[in-house]
């Protein structure tokens, strides 16, 4: 990975410095200089690594959802060792136990002392939570969520899964509870 492909948005994702890292003035402040870091110490793995990730995250949030995955909503961490960018996998104890006073674990490696929490910011300022995938819809799933969305036709199967098809089913019921106001107009009750 070359630096010049680095993503300037890189620079809104920084690094939470750890109380014994306070005073040091070459701690890379934001994943940008997190993936410099890695590519000066021969590390291209992590780098790639981290690469791949943060720009998955950024691109899921450049998007929005797409109706076909979920994601793990919180906040992440950077891990010194292999470079993942992420959820800890101890997230849970993390909140219990009052967020920032507990070490995050990578959830790759599981390495706990090599990890910084990150913090992930709006040009405004505002806090961004970092989104990782968590499930994709089945093929099956998406099926029936696009059938769902069809117009049902007369001599289709019905969709309530009786068997029969649509106008010897549901379409009748349909019919049947249409009435005709004193209007004229058709109304359903």
């Amino acid at each position: 990975m070359s630096m010049k492909r680095l993503d300037e948005r890189f620079f809104s994702i920084t690094i939470d410095r750890k109380s014994d890292e306070m005073e040091d003035k070459k701690f890379p402040p934001h994943c940008y200089a997190a993936m410099q870091l890695f590519l000066m110490c021969g590390m291209s793995d992590q780098a790639q690594k981290c690469g791949e990730i943060v720009t998955t995250y950024l691109r899921t949030l450049e998007c929005g959802p797409d109706g076909k995955t979920s994601h793990n909503i919180g906040r992440a961490c950077i891990c010194w060792n292999c470079g993942h960018v992420g959820l800890p996998s101890n997230r849970k104890k993390c909140s219990k136990e009052g967020g920032y006073k507990v070490k995050p674990k990578c959830s790759s490696c599981k390495e706990k002392e090599q990890t910084n929490w990150i913090r992930v910011t709006s040009k405004d300022g505002k806090f961004v939570p970092f989104m990782e995938l968590k499930s994709v819809a089945s093929k099956e799933a998406l099926a029936a969520a696009a059938g769902a969305e069809k117009k049902v036709m007369r001599n289709d199967k019905c969709p309530c899964g009786s068997g029969k098809k649509y106008k010897k089913c549901c379409l009748t019921a349909k019919k049947s509870s249409v009435v005709v106001s004193e209007g004229g107009k058709n109304s359903t009750t």
